[in-house]
């Protein structure tokens, strides 16, 4: 896969090939199932999702199809998700969808470092209203760590009210 990413004339044809292999409940069969399994296709999707924001659909379609106890090695991926994008609406959301895609403790300390900011947190503000009290716990657990609740009245931004005023009433 890292060698037709190298070709842009081949991006379409991967994405082709990764909505004919990504199958709900299935993975890869080079590895006992488990937290390491993996969808198939998911390479591919990895690829084209560090390539360009043209394939965050195709990223998107790949969480929405996981099955969250037993496909968890998209995690990594989200972390570098978060260094290539840093904070946009689109990534937000994405970032958000897959921390939202399986059933893992990971904190992401390099969504912690740029979120402290007028509008990144507004993104995530934005973001979590989309979402039941439950997934913004687990989104904000994935930032911050099993402390957010105090990590958050910690950060710079004045919008940090805006947030513990959401989650207050959420």
């Amino acid at each position: 896969f890292n060698n037709c990413l190298q070709y842009a004339e081949l991006h379409d044809k991967l994405e082709q090939y990764a909505l004919a292999a990504m199958k709900e409940f299935e993975w890869y069969g080079d590895i006992e199932s488990g937290e390491k399994s993996c969808l198939p296709g998911s390479y591919a999707v990895f690829g084209l999702g560090l390539t360009s924001e043209k394939y965050f659909p195709l990223v998107h379609q790949y969480f929405k199809m996981l099955d969250d106890e037993h496909q968890m090695v998209h995690k990594y991926f989200i972390a570098n998700l978060i260094d290539r994008y840093g904070i946009t609406k689109q990534s937000m959301e994405l970032i958000c969808a897959g921390i939202l895609s399986a059933q893992f403790e990971m904190t992401y300390k390099n969504l912690a470092t740029i979120i402290d900011d007028p509008q990144n947190l507004t993104l995530l503000i934005d973001v979590l209203k989309g979402h039941e009290k439950y997934d913004v716990e687990n989104i904000l657990y994935s930032i911050w760590g099993k402390n957010y609740p105090s990590a958050i009245p910690k950060l710079k931004s004045k919008q940090k009210k805006e947030l513990l005023e959401y989650i207050r009433s959420h």
